[in-house]
């Protein structure tokens, strides 16, 4: 800025004559500084002390000031002064519109709009101003006659208090004629949009006809009121007719008043639900219409509510947008728009709000939601918009019967069998519309906005594929121990009548869906499960202890009088099958398997078997019999050790809670001696002394954790109650634990690692974890890395990592595998103390 000459002559007069104040006696020095300074200081001092100066005062003022600031025409001193001479501008304006607004008395139209003529040139100024933001610090100049940043926030803050004030003159002059219009659309069929949005740039009042004109914003798009008000990707709140005093630069646009705004959306929902306008709209559109219509009759109820509270309700609005009113409106629009889209999108919109909210909701308020839901969904299914958006349409299916599906899982209690057929036939429909949304109808932008906009992807298949299969490991042990007292029963029938119900093992399996392997009787190899990408099967594993019934029953049938021979049966194969049947009883330890497939009544098995199957043996364990006790060596220790000379961890790992990958694991460590070393440090200094335990895996090896009991939050669990060697004897209570169960749920939590280093990623089945094998896995197990591996080498090692969750209910007396997915691999390994394995 070029120097103030004279400028301290001028302070010293205006303050000594009151010059600032006084138009009578101009500064003896007549330049542009002087000028600009003086101006800024009237006009500043006027700003203040506005309320107590008399209005001839002011008016004078302005007068002076008006004339004083249009004498400064130097263009050099105006760029070089740009931002106070901008700045005094706007005060000129900002007091003169000011003045205007104290000496109102007949308020028109035309002296409205000199109000807003002022009030839009202080605007103007300031912005130019801001936009020319001077160094105040380097200018001592102005912080003498006091122009300092301070400044623009103080005018910033008036300048929207001003636009406050004048708003509601400008609303109220154009709402009679937007009460015109409104009637004209409720009862004669006229639609005067355009005179609406003519009337409101009259006064620069901000207007839009995004209904009609099917104009939205994808980045603060508002999800109404039928959105459930918990946090969630999915915003509604309610429409905001104030000012943001953080606007910069300033808007010179006033707002709307909502009940011009309401009379506006009416006038637009009116006109598309007429018939006499042949709309044609997309389902995004519709969508998006109905959405619309449900913000607007929710704002309409706000604002009555709200009058009649207040006691300051609007006539007109009570009188003409009546409840009646809106159904009419909803009804026309419903005849005209499908509203499978709407329904199908918000029921998409709330399922995903309840399936990631759903510990933290109550019973009744999910079943509540799931029974609005379902009964929309039903209304609107049989439609084009099903038909022609599958992927979306399915999808919403699955997942409110996935949340229904969890929900009577939750509920469980006194389970009969129709209740477990209820969960199976929910979670069924789940599947089945989950593998139909997989279906690809093919692709248009309008269907990936719309996607996009309710926030529907890949991810969101991702999630509900492991919410479903996780809900069908839950349920397979419900369903298998529903039929387990059956098996047993053909098992007697077998055993003692010789009678072999396999049609009653078919239709007790079938009754859930339960894959039953008849193999042995089949004279064929085990199948393996059914497994399709990007779909999840129907079918349910049985568990390992029906399955050895089932085999047995199959082994003592072929071995009966009952069958023939048929030419070409595989012999080989049925005692390929007898050696998997004789592993797989050698890892079970359920108390009827224990009893009746005994080592006796395996050895008879065997025997009869030999007599009808003659087949030469030449494997590593020889059937031997050195204590003259009539029982086959290896038959007598079959429960202790697997018929296999080599412990292994499953080839495919038993489902589980967490699990990682870690490629390219330790290519410092050539050995896998140097491997365990390193593995059994870390453990060892998380307190895993003597717990761990061995074995060979793929071209690797595997080692496990005791079964460990634990604290969620990471604290630590007294060292004598830390490791158990059973859940079941967890699960004894004490007279006061039986006390304390009567009203609370007695919880906890255990948990055993996993881990795997071999050349390639170790899979997982879809079978989950039980405490039986788990505890059966540690009994057969190495305490120490097999010599023979100590110095192995591997090119390149991958560690895979596996965590089992056991929720333990001592009310209940059940033992449950958490799939939840809620705790990742990493966080276990963190609250265990060891993260340091793969960090």
């Amino acid at each position: 800025m070029r120097p103030f000459k004279g400028i301290l002559f001028f302070l010293w007069f205006a303050l000594s004559t009151g010059g600032a104040f006084s138009q009578e006696s101009p500064p003896p020095v007549k330049n542009d500084s002087i000028v600009l300074a003086q101006a800024y200081i009237n006009l500043t001092l006027t700003k203040e002390f506005f309320e107590g100066m008399p209005e001839e005062r002011i008016n004078r003022i302005l007068a002076f000031e008006m004339e004083e600031l249009g004498s400064i025409t130097d263009p050099a001193f105006l760029d070089d002064n740009a931002a106070l001479y901008n700045f005094s501008y706007s005060l000129l304006y900002y007091v003169q519109a000011k003045f205007f607004f104290r000496t109102k008395s007949e308020i028109s139209r035309d002296r409205l709009l000199t109000w807003k003529e002022s009030l839009e040139k202080s605007i103007d100024y300031f912005n130019r101003s801001k936009s020319r933001l001077p160094d105040f610090e380097q200018n001592p100049f102005f912080e003498l006659i006091k122009f300092e940043e301070a400044s623009y926030s103080i005018l910033h803050r008036e300048l929207f208090e001003l636009k406050s004030l004048f708003t509601p003159y400008f609303n109220e002059d154009i709402y009679p004629d937007f009460k015109r219009i409104f009637l004209k659309a409720k009862n004669s069929d006229s639609f005067e949009i355009d005179s609406l949005a003519y009337l409101a740039a009259i006064f620069s009042i901000e207007f839009n006809s995004s209904i009609v004109e099917n104009d939205y914003s994808e980045y603060s798009y508002d999800f109404g009121p039928n959105t459930l008000p918990i946090p969630s990707r999915y915003s509604h709140a309610e429409r905001n007719y104030d000012y943001s005093a953080y606007e910069n630069p300033v808007g010179t646009s006033y707002l709307l008043d909502d009940r011009l705004d309401l009379i506006s959306r009416y006038v637009q929902l009116k006109r598309l639900a007429s018939t006499s306008h042949a709309d044609a709209l997309s389902p995004f559109q519709s969508y998006r219409l109905y959405n619309s219509f449900h913000i607007f009759r929710d704002d309409i109820e706000d604002r009555l509510f709200l009058d009649q509270l207040t006691d300051d309700s609007d006539a007109f609005l009570a009188g003409e947008l009546d409840q009646e009113e809106l159904d009419r409106v909803y009804a026309d629009l419903r005849a005209k728009f499908p509203y499978a889209s709407y329904a199908t999108a918000q029921a998409y919109i709330n399922l995903s709000i309840i399936q990631a909210n759903f510990e933290s909701q109550s019973n009744s308020q999910i079943a509540s939601v799931l029974e609005f839901h379902e009964k929309e969904l039903r209304e609107s299914w049989n439609s084009d918009f099903a038909e022609q958006n599958p992927e979306l349409s399915h999808f919403t299916q699955a997942l409110l019967y996935e949340n229904l599906s969890r929900l009577l899982y939750r509920s469980r209690k006194n389970i009969l069998r129709q209740t477990l057929v209820e969960w199976k036939e929910a979670l069924e429909k789940g599947i089945d519309h989950f593998n139909l949304s997989q279906t690809d109808s093919g692709w248009s932008e309008e269907k990936r906005h719309f996607h996009e906009l309710i926030q529907f992807d890949s991810e969101d298949i991702h999630v509900l594929d492991s919410r479903i299969n996780g809900l069908k490991s839950a349920f397979t042990p419900y369903f298998n121990e529903d039929i387990y007292p059956d098996f047993q029963r053909i098992f007697y029938k077998a055993k003692n009548a010789g009678e072999y119900d396999f049609e009653g093992l078919k239709r007790l399996s079938e009754l859930y869906s339960i894959r039953l392997d008849l193999s042995v009787l089949e004279n064929r190899g085990p199948e393996p499960p059914n497994w399709e990408f990007d779909k999840i099967t129907q079918t349910y594993e049985m568990l390992p202890k029906l399955d050895l019934v089932s085999k047995f029953i199959q082994f003592k049938y072929l071995a009966s009088d009952q069958f023939s021979i048929p030419t070409g049966f595989d012999v080989k194969q049925l005692y390929d099958s007898y050696d998997d049947f004789l592993f797989s009883l050698g890892q079970e330890n359920d108390a009827f398997v224990m009893r009746e497939l005994n080592p006796e009544a395996i050895e008879v098995l065997f025997s009869q078997l030999q007599e009808k199957f003659p087949f030469p043996f030449s494997r590593e364990l020889v059937l031997s019999e050195s204590e003259s006790d009539g029982v086959v060596d290896f038959l007598e220790n079959m429960q202790a050790a697997p018929v296999r000379s080599a412990l292994f961890f499953p080839e495919l790992a038993p489902l589980a809670s967490a699990s990682l990958i870690k490629r390219n694991f330790k290519p410092e460590l050539r050995t896998l001696g140097q491997v365990d070393g390193f593995l059994r440090s870390k453990f060892l200094a998380a307190g895993y002394g003597q717990q761990l335990h061995y074995y060979y895996a793929s071209d690797g090896y595997a080692m496990t954790t005791s079964l460990e009991k634990f604290n969620l939050d990471g604290s630590a669990v007294a060292a004598d109650k830390r490791f158990v060697k059973s859940l079941a004897g967890e699960q004894k209570l004490s007279y006061y634990e039986i006390f304390k169960s009567m009203f609370f749920d007695l919880e906890f939590d255990y948990r055993m690692f996993a881990l795997v280093v071999s050349s390639k990623a170790t899979v997982m089945s879809r079978n989950g974890m039980t405490p039986q094998f788990a505890e059966n896995l540690i009994a057969n197990s190495y305490d120490q890395l097999p010599t023979d591996l100590q110095n192995k080498t591997l090119s390149d090692k991958t560690l895979s990592v596996f965590v089992y969750h056991f929720h333990l209910n001592l009310g209940s007396g059940t033992v449950e595998l958490d799939l939840s997915g809620e705790i990742s691999a990493q966080e276990y390994l963190r609250k265990a103390g060891l993260i340091g394995i793969i960090q």
